[in-house]
């Protein structure tokens, strides 16, 4: 098979279904978007692409365009990959013109006339996609939240075997009309736009003021939009900013709350201002979505991200390797015929992939009534004078402070050479920092912040998992040699310690 080709079928069957909405374009029917891809392809055919190849496609060129492309590499058969990942052989490039690249490859810069839908009169036969299921059409990057990001290849056979269990997992009403906040030079957020597509519906492209609360919330209406996917740390912000009276959107039939967690807090506002249809959802790159939830069923429950999906086996073992019984914190690794087997960046045995698991760095257990709960990750361990505890568990103490909607713990070094422990915090008005410090230092006793950070966003990268680096880059050079109690306004520039 080939990823495009329902799509294809789609276009054959009903092709003035729009498949494309957007502020910065035309509507784009199934027959215009299937035309595009097959006038993509053979530009890049003419640039040399054959089935095999390897091809740069920078993703600054735009999301719809991003993914035009991408589904245009894949009918050739060619495989696809970011730019910036080291790789052995680049036989193309695709990217936006005056971008400067090192790439040593022929290039192609992508023109605006790309993505608007060709004439219907004098197109060319139909362009037939190369048929190898398991051959890879991807090569997509993890997080790397706690180091280098690992490549992970995806093949068209294994793509569609997700897209079959999101399906399974998550019945979404019709008409399906998905905006999505997470990009889809990202795993889930490419899936997202592949599943509504081969389910007929129609992706609404996000506007292009992305981080506008109001410009979200007005596209939400305007489109009608039915199933809204975000990271918490889009989400978050979303329901802090947004003007009075515009939501909640009675269109939303689900909002996808991936990538991590949305506190409690949080997620009483988004309910209340954005839909109450939050369904928590959790996967990686390795594994696909591993557990669903309604947010109402993990709220209260520290860790606690969803129910595991039917066909998903996730067990927590001991440092040797064996099962746990439930309700008993170990590593977890996870099994399934959605999972992938390897890293693409690596030869010989890995760690990470033995015995048909795929053992994960993170830390957790499963619940007797099948809940999946995460403690963290073994690599985010945050070290103070040998004591150790996750950021996570911080996070929960910090939580149950008053006033306190979002938070992040991370380690940040000192000019003694040793880490100390940095508080990240998203306050309401009423917030008093003399009695949070106070607070602070009750619970959190010898984990007592060396800093605490007031930002208006928690920063996360674009599938909503915390960027704790981002947080300790933060902290200025005099804190580092300063006693604890320390607050810096990250707000705005200039900001000043008190």
């Amino acid at each position: 098979m080939n990823i495009t080709d329902p799509i294809r079928r789609l276009a054959e069957a009903t092709p003035d279904a729009v498949a494309c909405v957007s502020d910065q374009r035309p509507d784009i029917s199934y027959g215009d978007l299937d035309a595009m891809i097959d006038a993509i392809a053979r530009r890049a055919l003419d640039l040399g692409v054959r089935p095999g190849d390897r091809v740069a496609i920078d993703s600054m060129i735009g999301e719809f365009p991003f993914l035009a492309v991408a589904l245009a590499i894949a009918r050739i058969g060619a495989l696809s990959f970011h730019p910036g990942a080291p790789d052995e052989r680049i036989d193309a490039a695709i990217a936006l013109p005056g971008r400067g690249s090192d790439v040593r490859a022929p290039r192609l810069d992508v023109e605006a006339g790309w993505f608007l839908a060709p004439p219907r009169g004098g197109r060319p036969p139909p362009l037939p996609a190369h048929q190898d299921g398991a051959s890879i059409f991807r090569i997509f990057q993890t997080s790397g939240t706690t180091g280098t990001p690992k490549q992970v290849a995806m093949s068209h056979d294994l793509i569609a075997r997700r897209v079959a269990s999101r399906i399974r997992s998550l019945t979404l009403p019709k008409p399906l009309r998905t905006m999505s906040k997470i990009r889809t030079v990202a795993t889930y957020g490419f899936m997202t736009c592949l599943r509504t597509l081969w389910e007929g519906g129609t992706i609404v492209e996000p506007p292009r003021r992305g981080d506008d609360a109001d410009a979200i919330g007005d596209a939400i209406a305007r489109h009608r939009v039915t199933n809204f996917v975000v990271p918490p740390g889009i989400l978050g912000p979303m329901v802090l900013a947004m003007r009075e009276g515009l939501g909640p959107f009675p269109s939303l039939d689900v909002v996808e709350v991936s990538g991590s967690r949305l506190t409690d807090q949080l997620a009483r506002l988004a309910i209340e201002r954005v839909s109450p249809n939050l369904l928590s959802m959790y996967g990686s790159t390795e594994t696909g979505v591993t557990s669903v939830a309604p947010i109402r069923d993990v709220m209260g429950r520290p860790g606690a991200v969803g129910r595991i999906v039917p066909g998903m086996e996730v067990q927590a073992v001991d440092d040797t390797g064996a099962p746990l019984p439930p309700d008993a914190e170990g590593i977890l690794r996870f099994r399934s015929e959605i999972c992938v087997t390897s890293y693409a960046d690596e030869t010989g045995p890995s760690h990470a992939f033995r015995d048909g698991w795929f053992h994960s760095r993170d830390v957790g257990y499963v619940a007797t009534d099948g809940m999946l709960v995460i403690g963290g990750r073994l690599d985010e361990r945050l070290n103070v004078g040998g004591a150790k505890i996750s950021p996570e568990t911080l996070e929960q103490r910090v939580l149950e402070l008053p006033d306190i909607l979002d938070v992040a713990a991370f380690a940040y070094p000192t000019s003694l050479g040793v880490d100390r422990v940095g508080i990240a915090i998203v306050v309401r008005p009423s917030f008093d920092f003399d009695r949070f410090k106070a607070q602070c230092t009750k619970k959190l006793g010898v984990f007592a912040p060396g800093i605490v950070l007031r930002v208006d966003a928690i920063p996360r990268n674009e599938v909503g998992k915390t960027s704790r680096a981002r947080l300790a880059a933060l902290v200025p050079a005099s804190a580092r040699e300063v006693s604890r109690g320390r607050t810096v306004d990250t707000r705005a520039p200039g900001a000043k310690p008190r």
